[in-house]
């Protein structure tokens, strides 16, 4: 065993420095090999020559621009030392969203359009006209064929109608597809409220001013008293302000009233703490102050159908605040009585007398020239 221990060092102790040899007369070999021939140089010429000639040559020549290198796109590379995957596609659910939002969009587009055109105004109607024409309503409200409803300024239409003081427009409405309609109310006289100015104020039944002038001309009209100047103008209600004690129970007056205007003959507001009407019969009503006036008037309703109306003439019906009423009859007049003192008229008829001179003349004895007395046939 120790015999072939050594044997097998030996071996390998002898391959190692066989290799050492090899290796060193690989190297020997390349350290004598000839280095190559550069570029330019003759066969033959000494290396040291050519060299010294070559940079003398590049010393003279002008200096050349060296050429950058081309920048090449950098590639993305992922770790690990490969590249990176081109971006995935989008899922076609995605695609096909996009698609049905935009045929959404040019359908809404295309039905706005339609829709445009197809609300073209190509009618207008006037409802209410009893005296004024339709023609004067439209052009006072200038709103014409051929446009969009949906483009016309109905608010300021109504303006330019109202802007007639007895002319309430009561409303404008689109009718689809093409049609306008305009609703108007034609305001009536009511009363004349008489001012301590000589004017007076035309109102409607709810106190709107249609026209201030004379109060002469104001026939037909329910006469209002009290107020001491207007105060107003034309296209306003007199209780705009309701500050103002007298127009303010005026329309409280009216209102309360309502339709039962058969019972208005005048009203006098000149004192605010004796409020008078007075009905068409002749009957005066006092109603007091101005506090609860509606409930007033109901009483005096109650009362007038109580009572005999074709004796109200000069009568006076006082509505007290305590809920009860009071009727004053008229006085009757006094008649003349004859005064016994005054002497009798003459009469055509003489008196009798036994004097012949005094007595007719018999008819058969008639003279000439003489007129039948009293008694003749003639």
């Amino acid at each position: 065993m120790p015999q072939e221990r050594n044997s097998s060092t030996a071996e390998r102790m002898k391959d190692s420095k066989r290799r050492r040899e090899n290796a060193q007369a690989l190297l020997r070999a390349s350290e004598q090999k000839p280095s190559p021939k550069p570029a330019g140089q003759k066969r033959g010429q000494d290396p040291k020559a050519h060299a010294e000639k070559a940079s003398a040559h590049k010393s003279k020549a002008a200096p050349k621009r060296e050429k950058e290198p081309l920048a090449l796109p950098k590639r993305s590379v992922k770790a690990g030392g490969h590249r990176k995957q081109k971006a995935e596609k989008p899922p076609i659910g995605i695609k096909r969203s996009a698609l049905i939002t935009i045929i959404a969009l040019v359908c809404a587009a295309g039905a706005f359009i339609g829709l445009y055109f197809l609300t073209i105004v190509d009618n207008i109607t006037v409802t209410g006209c009893e005296t004024y024409s339709e023609q004067k309503v439209l052009d006072l409200s200038g709103l014409y064929t051929g446009k969009n409803m949906f483009l016309y300024d109905l608010s300021a239409a109504k303006k330019h109608i109202e802007s007639d003081p007895y002319l309430k427009c009561t409303g404008i409405s689109r009718s689809l597809p093409s049609t306008l309609t305009i609703g108007i109310e034609e305001r009536r006289e009511f009363a004349a409220v008489h001012t301590s100015s000589g004017t007076a104020c035309i109102i409607d039944k709810e106190g709107y001013v249609l026209r201030v002038g004379a109060s002469s001309g104001t026939d037909g009209l329910i006469p209002i008293y009290g107020l001491a100047s207007a105060g107003n103008t034309v296209g306003i209600t007199i209780d705009e302000d309701k500050s103002l004690l007298r127009p303010y129970t005026i329309m409280e007056m009216i209102r309360a009233i309502g339709d039962r205007t058969w019972v208005i003959g005048s009203i006098d507001v000149t004192n605010t703490s004796s409020v008078k009407l007075v009905t068409p019969d002749g009957l005066t009503v006092m109603l007091g102050d101005s506090i609860d006036i509606p409930q007033k008037i109901e009483r005096m309703f109650r009362v007038l159908d109580k009572i005999d109306k074709e004796k109200l003439e000069g009568s006076v019906l006082y509505i007290n605040s305590n809920g009860t009423a009071d009727i004053s009859p008229a006085t009757p007049a006094p008649t003349a009585e004859p005064d016994s003192t005054q002497e009798p008229l003459p009469t055509n008829v003489p008196e009798d007398t036994d004097s012949p001179e005094e007595t007719d003349l018999p008819a058969d004895t008639e003279e000439p020239g003489e007129t039948a007395g009293p008694g003749s046939d003639n």
